[in-house]
């Protein structure tokens, strides 16, 4: 661990920061060019769900999204197992980000400030891909923990082009026998389809 103990309302103040507001909207503007309006939820169980920035399109979708604020860049996804960690079996420990079911954004916006990137991770590909990968990457990359006033937060570094072939490959779902397609039949003018 390094020598450095986080505030949490200092921290949160930084990540909140209204000064790369102007970054936010361009990024969001290329990713959903239907983009009406990305509005900032600071408070309230809208947190408690993940959740920083809603964004209406013009399609009346709405996607929320949790943002995430990185000031070095070190090769990595820093993905958090516990925001809160007491140690083992400890009842006061909270899952992180990575893991936590409740948590309810569509995406994560994970920004790398020096090197101006974003990486934009849908949340419940990534929670699925950790679930497969968690113990290996937790064994091969180590967990790292970031301390806090009163606690620290658990979190496994792993490097991007890693990540990315996980996430890549937990999006091709396997079929457990082969897919049989229906043969359609002529109802008169109708085409139908029985499974």
């Amino acid at each position: 661990m390094n020598g450095i103990v986080h505030d949490f309302r200092e921290r949160l103040e930084w990540s909140q920061s209204m000064s790369d507001e102007p970054s936010w909207m361009a990024f969001y503007r290329r990713v959903w060019p239907g983009m009406v309006v990305a509005v900032r939820v600071d408070e309230g169980q809208w947190q408690r769900w993940g959740v920083d920035r809603l964004v209406l399109l013009r399609d009346g979708r709405e996607i929320s999204v949790d943002e995430k604020k990185r000031p070095k860049d070190y090769g990595d996804i820093l993905l958090e197992t516990h925001s809160v960690w007491h140690g083992p079996n400890d009842a006061r420990n909270k899952l992180g980000w990575a893991l936590d079911p409740t948590k309810l954004c569509d995406y994560v916006a994970y920004a790398v400030i020096p090197i101006a990137k974003c990486y934009l991770l849908p949340l419940d590909l990534l929670q699925r891909t950790f679930r497969v990968h968690g113990k290996a990457w937790r064994d091969r990359y180590h967990e790292r923990f970031a301390l806090n006033k009163g606690y620290k937060t658990r979190n496994i570094p792993v490097p991007w082009p890693t990540l990315a072939e996980a996430l890549t490959a937990e999006m091709l779902a396997k079929w457990d026998e082969p897919l049989t397609l229906p043969i359609p039949v002529m109802n008169g003018a109708q085409l139908e389809f029985n499974w």
